[in-house]
C-alpha cells in the first residue's frame, strides 16, 4: 500500500525532520510527510482536515498528546478522518501519551488510561485495517487493555550510543539504578546491554502530600558512576530524592536517562539542584521554544526510530529486529 505517514501538531520540529529523513533513507525516495490542517475556532474548538488523497492508503498519524485537551482532539479526529476517508490502513504512532492511570488506586477516580484507549479505538472504528505503536509506554500492560494489534518501541539503542560516548565503552564502575521498583525491568535491561556487574533498585514511597521519598537502596553503589533510568521525567521530585540518597551513599557520578521529558513545574529547579551530570531525554515530547539549559539537558532524537518502524511495518518486517528493542 502507499505509504502516508501526518505527524500531528504535538510534534516537535526535530521529531517529524528525524522520521521523514529515516523512511525517505529506506526507501530510497523523496519521501515526504502528508500534510493536516487544523483550523481553530473562537470558542475553543478545533477541526482537522487531511490535506491530500489517502483512499487504500497506509496511512500513520503521528501525535503526541501533551497538552492533552487540544492535542488528544487533534489525534482523535485525524485518526477518524483518515478512517472516513477509506483508508487501506490506519496506525496510530504514539511518541508519548498521558495514560498513566491504569488502576484505581484511591477511591472514586477514573481510569484515565482506559478512557484514551477506548477514544482510540472508537476513533479507528471505520478502518478496516488498524494498529497501534506506542514509545515506551508507562506500563507494558497497555497492550492488553486495547483491542488493536499493537507495537511497543523503546530508544534503547540510541541511549546506550550516549552511554557508550559518556564512559567510553568502560562501563565497569558503572551502575544501572531504578528509582523504584516499577523500573527494575528497564534497570536491569541496561544491566544485561552494558555488561555491568550488577543494578540498584530505589526503595520509594509517597508520603501524604505526594512528596516522594527514597528510603534505601538496594544494591552497592559506593564509587561507582550511577545511571538512573526511568520512563519519565514529570516534577523531576523522584530523581531529586534518588540522587540525594545516591549521594548520601557514596555514588559518584549521576547521569539520568528517560525516555518521556515532560519538565513540568519544578522540574527544571530540581534537575539543577540534584547534582546531577547530565539529563538525557528523547524528543517524544516537544520542547520547541522552550530554553532548556543545555548545559544540563540533552535531547536524543528518537525520530529516525519511529521512521524505520513504520517503514518496517508497512513492508511487513519485523519490528522486533530493530536493535534496542526489549526481548519478549
Amino acid at each position: 500500500m502507499d505509504l502516508k505517514v501526518i505527524v500531528g501538531p504535538g510534534c516537535s520540529s526535530s521529531l517529524s525532520e528525524g522520521i521523514q529523513s529515516k523512511i525517505a533513507e529506506l526507501t530510497k525516495s523523496d519521501f515526504q510527510l502528508t500534510v493536516c490542517t487544523e483550523t481553530d475556532f473562537a470558542d475553543g474548538a478545533v477541526l482537522t482536515q487531511i490535506d491530500e488523497n489517502i483512499r487504500g492508503a497506509d496511512v500513520y498519524i503521528v501525535q503526541s498528546t501533551p497538552p492533552p485537551e487540544r492535542n488528544f482532539m487533534v489525534l482523535l479526529q485525524m485518526l477518524q478522518a483518515a478512517s472516513l476517508a477509506s483508508a487501506g490502513r490506519v496506525t496510530a504512532v504514539l511518541p508519548y501519551i498521558d495514560i498513566r492511570q491504569d488502576r484505581k488506586d484511591r477511591p472514586r477516580v477514573p481510569i484515565t488510561a482506559a478512557l484514551r484507549l477506548q477514544a482510540i479505538e472508537q476513533a479507528l472504528i471505520a478502518a478496516s485495517h488498524k494498529h497501534v505503536m506506542f514509545l515506551h509506554p508507562h506500563f507494558p500492560q497497555v497492550q492488553g487493555m486495547v483491542r488493536l494489534s499493537t507495537d511497543v518501541l523503546y530508544p534503547t539503542s540510541s541511549f546506550l550510543l550516549v552511554a557508550n560516548d559518556i564512559t567510553g565503552s568502560d562501563f565497569s564502575q558503572v551502575l544501572p539504578v531504578a528509582p523504584d521498583v516499577g523500573a527494575a525491568k528497564l534497570a536491569a535491561h541496561y544491566h544485561r546491554r552494558l555488561g555491568t556487574g550488577s543494578y540498584a533498585i530505589g526503595d520509594k514511597r509517597r508520603s501524604d502530600n505526594d512528596q516522594a521519598e527514597i528510603k534505601s537502596i538496594i544494591g552497592w553503589i559506593v564509587g561507582r558512576t550511577a545511571f538512573i533510568y526511568d520512563d519519565i521525567i514529570d516534577t523531576a521530585g523522584s530523581i531529586k530524592a534518588l540522587a540525594a540518597k545516591l549521594r548520601e551513599l557514596g555514588v559518584d557520578k549521576i547521569y539520568v536517562f528517560a525516555t518521556h521529558g515532560i519538565l513540568a513545574g519544578k522540574a527544571i529547579a530540581n534537575l539543577q539542584s540534584a547534582g546531577i551530570e547530565k539529563v538525557f531525554i528523547t524528543d517524544s515530547i516537544s520542547h520547541d521554544g522552550d530554553s532548556l539549559p543545555s548545559d544540563l539537558i540533552q535531547i536524543v532524537p528518537c525520530g529516525e526510530l519511529l521512521g524505520e518502524a513504520i517503514w518496517r511495518n508497512n513492508t511487513n518486517r519485523s519490528i522486533h529486529a530493530i536493535d534496542g528493542m526489549f526481548d519478549r
